[in-house]
């Protein structure tokens, strides 16, 4: 396995606005449940299934032990990342160009 491959599984999996979504949700809500986000996203219980699944297996989420979805440090940082907008004049407009091309 190459040193970049968890770097690229985390990617692929934020790489989806149905994901982008999830993190955003868990960022400005906290710790959710699962039919909580069903209803907020307007998601079937399959689909979102399986996204918190694809984002469990990147650790960008994790399940606490009152069974609420939560953000993991990594979760939090990508979930900061997808708030940065190019149109936006910043000193991370570079980073900004490169989160949204990839």
């Amino acid at each position: 396995m190459s040193s970049l491959e968890p770097v690229a599984r985390v990617l692929r999996s934020a790489g989806q606005e149905v994901r982008l979504r999830i993190l955003d949700l868990l960022a400005t809500e906290g710790p959710t449940t699962f039919s909580a986000m069903m209803s907020r996203l307007n998601l079937s219980s399959g689909k979102l299934n399986f996204h918190l699944r694809k984002l469990r297996e990147a650790g960008l989420i994790t399940i606490d032990g009152t069974g609420l979805y939560c953000l993991t440090e990594l979760g939090r940082w990508v979930a900061a990342l997808s708030l940065i907008h190019i149109s936006e004049p910043t000193r991370l407009g570079m980073i900004s160009y490169a989160v949204f091309c990839l």
